[in-house]
């Protein structure tokens, strides 16, 4: 994910909706009409809550709330730096963990503002939920541009929601965290840098799942209730109790 800082929004857009012609565009999730000179202005989109350019339903350029968090996706990086030494826009990718540290796919945070629902402890186990967590992150990932492919279940140990995604599964869990009496859990699935399909095709999930834990992240960062949050690997987040013996 690109994190895009810019003041001329309009010429932005433009240069996208130029770079990919068969891109469908929507403003507060309707497609706008009449040429794009008519709503391609900075007017008219810091007044704007939500805009996508989607190809082939992927999302390549958006943002939520205002403008000034607009996004793209990596497929863009050409254009956007293109657009950077033309001094459009600045931006930042997404920091990737180096592959011999492990996907950071566990996140625990303290908060309160995801009590349980009140009948929710008839769908999991005593003393656990996460619901509102869960409905939480998949509609802001759905802003972002993310594909649901199952809304958010409850099974045993808390919830879970599916990300579409081609080449592998790609899910994510939710739950209260019993360390803390406001703590929370997240963790993405797959937890290792790629898996095999088939017992025969390796592949890697490190992109994948390294852009989805960075935008998660800046999610949970956005919100002023959430505190005290830590990524761990699957691995280290296992293995606290046993570095403690």
């Amino acid at each position: 994910m690109l994190t895009i800082e810019t003041t001329r929004y309009s010429a932005v857009i433009k240069a996208f909706v130029e770079f990919y012609p068969s891109a469908v565009v929507k403003i507060n999730h309707k497609i706008p009409s009449g040429d794009a000179a008519l709503w391609c202005t900075n007017k008219t989109f810091k007044s704007v809550i939500d805009f996508s350019l989607t190809v082939d339903g992927k999302t390549i350029l958006s943002f939520h709330d205002k403008p000034s968090d607009m996004w793209a996706d990596d497929e863009a990086l050409p254009l956007v730096k293109m657009l950077a030494e033309q001094k459009f826009l600045r931006f930042e990718e997404a920091r990737f963990v180096k592959k011999d540290s492990g996907l950071k796919t566990v996140v625990e945070f303290r908060t309160d503002i995801f009590p349980p629902f009140p009948d929710e402890d008839e769908l999991v186990n005593p003393g656990i939920w996460g619901k509102r967590l869960a409905d939480f992150l998949c509609g802001r990932l759905r802003e972002r541009g993310y594909l649901i492919g199952t809304e958010p279940f409850a099974e045993d140990w808390g919830w879970m929601f599916q990300i579409k995604n081609k080449e592998f599964d790609l899910w994510i869990d939710c739950r209260n965290y019993e360390e803390y009496p406001d703590g929370f859990l997240c963790s993405i699935s797959p937890h290792k840098p790629y898996i095999r399909k088939f017992f025969i095709k390796k592949i890697s999930t490190s992109h994948v799942v390294t852009v989805l834990q960075s935008a998660i992240d800046h999610i949970l960062e956005k919100e002023a209730a959430i505190r005290d949050k830590h990524w761990w690997t699957y691995e280290e987040f296992n293995n606290q109790g046993k570095k403690s013996q």
